[in-house]
């Protein structure tokens, strides 16, 4: 039977390293049929952090390899923590430059690089926890910025003059977040709500 735990219970028990696909069928022993369900089993523990698909096409358990899976937190200073999935673990320190662009409570993999100071860097992003930005718009001679309302985003979200939908500076608006950040380029969003600003409710008395 091909799912999570036989892949598991295979990796533990019957080798100590990454492998291929092919070599993933033929040590297990699977027919053509199951090779495919296999494919969508790896594909499923992959998108949950449970296997990773190394860049030489290998693949292997991340807990072989030195990997965490967790959740980001951000700082505004530009290191952060990853919270492990795996309860009773430590946390690991990411600091600048080793975030892959992640933001505040992004579903991450992190590799250890530092196991007296338990210090790493983030891998791979699995899921994205932020989408849109809430901020006032803030408009100077080159460029346009939503500043996050959220003092958790240590970013100011880049918007082009196509993307800004009429808003103006000083609007409250939303925007939807079109390109994440990397270490060499800030997040770009485009704007798709102004908020209204409320009425003087002066004007509502009598």
């Amino acid at each position: 039977m091909t799912n999570k735990e036989a892949v598991l219970a295979f990796f533990r028990q019957k080798t100590g390293k990454p492998l291929s696909f092919r070599d993933i069928i033929d040590q297990m022993g699977l027919s053509k049929p199951e090779g495919r369900a296999l494919k969508r089993v790896l594909r499923e523990m992959i998108g949950e952090g449970e296997i990773v698909l190394t860049r030489k096409g290998l693949y292997g358990p991340s807990e072989d390899m030195n990997l965490v899976t967790g959740y980001f937190e951000a700082h505004r200073d530009g290191f952060g923590f990853v919270i492990p999935e795996k309860p009773g673990e430590r946390d690991l320190f990411i600091p600048p430059g080793a975030g892959l662009g992640a933001m505040d409570s992004d579903r991450v993999i992190a590799r250890i690089e530092n196991w007296k100071r338990r210090g790493g860097r983030v891998i791979r992003i699995l899921e994205r926890a932020v989408t849109r930005v809430v901020g006032k718009l803030d408009v100077v001679k080159t460029a346009a910025y939503v500043k996050p309302k959220n003092k958790a985003l240590p970013f100011d979200l880049y918007i082009s003059p196509k993307d800004m939908g009429g808003a103006k500076h000083g609007d409250n608006v939303i925007a939807e977040i079109i390109a994440y950040p990397t270490e060499k380029r800030p997040p770009s969003g485009k704007i798709i709500k102004i908020i209204e600003k409320p009425e003087d409710p002066r004007s509502e008395i009598g």
